[in-house]
């Protein structure tokens, strides 16, 4: 399965580097983040209103109007899935604006559960595919909250706070605050309705 990762032009940006990845986009300013983490890009893809550190010519760059429908970071999504990434880490897409970050949620339901974002702090990744986290636990704490009106058939295992089948609901937070079990795996599925995994509060 190749793995991409995008980085974007947020100041909240994080990289763990045990996830290599087969190609390294950046949207637009995300090229700064990129050489920072050292990690080496592939490809630019935006309209250079957030530039900052000026790359070489030999970095192939695909240049988007300022005046558009569609953000740098959806461009880049989109680009990735079209070249076949199965997974695809999203970096500075998380901190900085309020509104790119509720839009960057958004793109993980267009990455249809493909992407996930990930900061110092958090990972955010989009169900109802399962998802399975393996110890030992690099989070304290992790919450499922619904994008749906309802999130039904929600089952947690290996957690301080086990749910089978429960309804989740997106006007209120039973889902929010769990804990990983030490030294297990914990396991988060959702059968109807959408939702977000959130891991938060690193631990290493």
């Amino acid at each position: 399965m190749k793995r991409c990762v995008i980085a974007g032009a947020s100041p909240e940006v994080f990289w763990d580097s045990r996830w290599v990845p087969d190609m390294v986009i950046c949207a637009d300013g995300g090229y700064s983040h990129a050489v920072r983490l050292g990690l080496k890009p592939d490809l630019i893809i935006g309209d250079n209103d957030s530039s900052g550190e000026k790359p070489p010519l030999s970095i192939v760059h695909r240049s988007l109007p300022v005046e558009k429908d569609i953000t740098d970071m959806e461009a880049c999504i989109d680009y990735a899935l079209q070249a076949g990434a199965g997974e695809i880490a999203l970096l500075g897409a998380s901190g900085g604006r309020l509104d790119h970050f509720l839009g960057n949620i958004g793109l993980l339901e267009r990455a249809d559960g493909k992407a996930f974002m990930l900061d110092s702090s958090h990972e955010i990744h989009l169900l109802p595919s399962p998802v399975t986290v393996e110890p030992p636990h690099k989070h304290r704490y992790f919450s499922v909250v619904p994008l749906d009106e309802t999130a039904s058939g929600v089952t947690i295992t290996g957690a301080k706070y086990p749910l089978d089948n429960a309804t989740l609901r997106r006007a209120a937070t039973v889902g929010i605050s769990n804990e990983p079990l030490d030294g297990v795996s914990f396991t988060v599925s959702v059968k109807n309705g959408k939702a977000l995994l959130v891991l938060s509060e690193k631990l290493i």
